[in-house]
């Protein structure tokens, strides 16, 4: 039996088509709920999940929806505690009155309480778990503090237009900069987010070809004076050998960290077409090849994981690193190599420590029969029959 590589909806003569068509499938409409400051605790929430799901299925489907519910992201704060909550079906029923015998019914709660969704197991949000360890390795470094500043310095005068439109007409323009070098500047359009740390891939990829060529043309005396502040952490990140050396490492870092972070967001059938390319030609190629932008496999792919493939993430992350970095590092100072080398090798062996810690169990039963599977992933039928028998 083999899956087809690409699969493709059926499209109707006049060139319509449904994405869906041999899937079942539902649009839900979940009700909005609220909850007002300081009181987001558990039970709260717990509550409003459950209205939610009254509200949406009526109260003689809610207990049968309860026990469908199957996987609940394990790392999102106090939500994920929600699936373990013990709630009886009494509990359920309650109404805000003063009807006595609603009152008394909480005396036997106990008696059969069990877990809101008792059938549903955790699952990791794999973002949030790469990039939160990301940040917990980057930010431990004593060296980052400065290079942020300088970094958020850069993206603000850079990355907004109208500082951007001062730099290029005021220190380019004249000084003669050519086509491309100005095309550079231009380009800049990346933001540093502290709470989205996958905005630093873009940053890195934009700044590092940048930074040679700002080097050439910066004039802080072009800029206002109230913004003397950012311009000389700018001037003082352009003269740093060390920032230089750091942009080239985080560059080669995250480059390798998104090109993993993509692979989970993708799928197998079109896997080819969407790695490293961005989006709009992600876009592009998926509606010529499929007839729509998303297809029905995106993110299902726990057949990988539980065949081990966090090994393959870590040894790609470990293996992280441009050629201009390498070459960068053989023409610094030998105290600054040296101190370049100790970091990447102790936020790699942080982050493969981390994806060991939060991923460990999807090749533990049951998750490991997902496993099974292999064999329509890349993987040979024999290292799938292995996996998905507990071997």
């Amino acid at each position: 039996m083999e899956r087809p590589r690409v699969w493709r909806p059926e499209v109707a003569a006049d060139g319509s088509f449904d994405p869906f068509a041999g899937f079942k499938h539902k649009v839900r409409a979940l009700p909005l709920q609220t909850m007002a400051r300081g009181e987001t605790k558990l039970p709260t929430k717990v509550s409003c999940v459950w209205n939610a799901i009254v509200m949406e299925q009526g109260e003689a489907a809610a207990e049968a929806y309860r026990s469908e519910v199957r996987a609940w992201v394990s790392d999102q704060g106090t939500e994920r505690s929600i699936p373990k909550f013990p709630l009886a079906p009494a509990c359920l029923n309650l109404r805000p009155s003063g009807d006595a015998a609603a009152a008394s019914a909480g005396a036997d709660l106990q008696a059969d309480c069990r877990p809101l969704f008792a059938g549903s197991l955790d699952v990791s949000g794999f973002m949030h778990v790469l990039y939160n360890g990301l940040e917990t390795a980057i930010t431990a470094l004593p060296e980052w503090s400065l290079y942020q500043k300088e970094l958020r310095a850069i993206t603000k005068l850079l990355g907004d237009q109208s500082y951007q439109e001062v730099v290029h007409q005021k220190m380019f323009l004249p000084a003669g900069a050519s086509h491309a070098e100005r095309d550079l500047l231009l380009a800049f359009n990346k933001k540093h987010l502290d709470w989205r740390w996958e905005t630093l891939e873009g940053v890195m990829a934009q700044w590092v070809p940048l930074r040679p060529v700002l080097a050439k043309y910066w004039d802080p005396a072009k800029l206002p004076e109230t913004d003397s502040g950012a311009a000389r952490l700018v001037a003082q990140a352009l003269a740093s050998t060390w920032h230089e050396l750091m942009s080239h490492w985080l560059h080669g870092l995250t480059s390798a960290f998104g090109q993993e972070t993509r692979w989970l967001e993708g799928c197998y059938c079109h896997e080819q077409l969407l790695r490293g390319r961005r989006r709009w030609e992600r876009d592009l190629g998926m509606l010529r090849e499929a007839g729509s932008t998303k297809c029905a496999w995106k993110g299902k792919l726990l057949a990988s994981l539980a065949m081990g493939h966090k090994e393959s993430m870590k040894q790609s992350i470990s293996l992280a690193g441009t050629p201009e970095f390498r070459q960068v590092v053989l023409q610094s100072s030998a105290a600054e190599a040296s101190r370049i080398v100790d970091m990447d090798s102790l936020v790699k062996r942080s982050l493969a420590h981390i994806l060991d810690e939060k991923l460990s169990y999807l090749t533990c039963l049951p998750y490991k029969v997902a496993g099974a599977f292999g064999a329509y992933c890349g993987y040979t039928l024999a290292q799938a029959k292995d996996t998905g028998a507990g071997g």
